[in-house]
């Protein structure tokens, strides 16, 4: 949408659907175990869990955004509306030891509340050949939020960046250009 010849103004949305299946396995075919007198012998205990999980997901993601462009200047923000994402699923585990074996069925939902996130930027153009820019991002990843049957966490940390430029038109087949990047890992300890 542009309201204006120097103003744009945007709207995005991602709808995010899918599925899953996952399967997971281990297997334990004993232990070597030491006793007080040196001896080593072979505990024969056999352990075997397997568990398979179909899941499917939904969600939500809307964008806003605006720019804003003039001869000598430009700037714009955007911002990631907070969303969550849901997961259904179903669960099979089977747990066998030496002599018993065990199958459970579950079922489940869970949540992924993801945070607003921003950025926004500008550039300067003091003449035809020079720009410099500025672009940052503020992500709240600290605020991501998910919550299972038992249990709720945040398994991330938020972030801020930075990144700038400058970039000079030596000739017309010649730009030359130099920037700053910032690239902050969003994991949690």
């Amino acid at each position: 949408i542009q309201p204006l010849d120097e103003l744009s103004v945007g709207v995005g949305v991602s709808v995010l659907t899918g599925s899953s299946d996952d399967t997971e396995s281990w297997r334990d075919r004993g232990r070597l175990v030491f006793d007080a007198v040196y001896r080593v012998r072979n505990d024969s205990v056999f352990n075997r869990v397997s568990s398979r999980t179909a899941s499917t997901y939904s969600g939500l993601i809307a964008n806003l955004g605006v720019f804003y462009r003039d001869t000598h200047f430009s700037i714009g923000a955007a911002v990631q509306l907070p969303a969550t994402v849901t997961r259904t699923w179903d669960q099979i585990l089977d747990h066998d030891t030496t002599g018993s074996s065990t199958t459970v069925t579950k079922s489940g939902s869970d949540k992924l509340k993801l945070p607003a996130n921003y950025s926004f930027g500008g550039v300067l153009m003091p003449s035809a050949r020079l720009s410099i820019g500025v672009y940052y991002i503020i992500r709240e990843r600290g605020d991501a939020e998910y919550a299972g049957a038992d249990t709720t966490f945040r398994p991330w940390v938020g972030s801020k960046s930075l990144r700038a430029g400058v970039e000079y038109a030596a000739s017309e087949w010649l730009l030359l250009r130099v920037g700053y990047r910032e690239e902050v890992a969003s994991f949690g300890g």
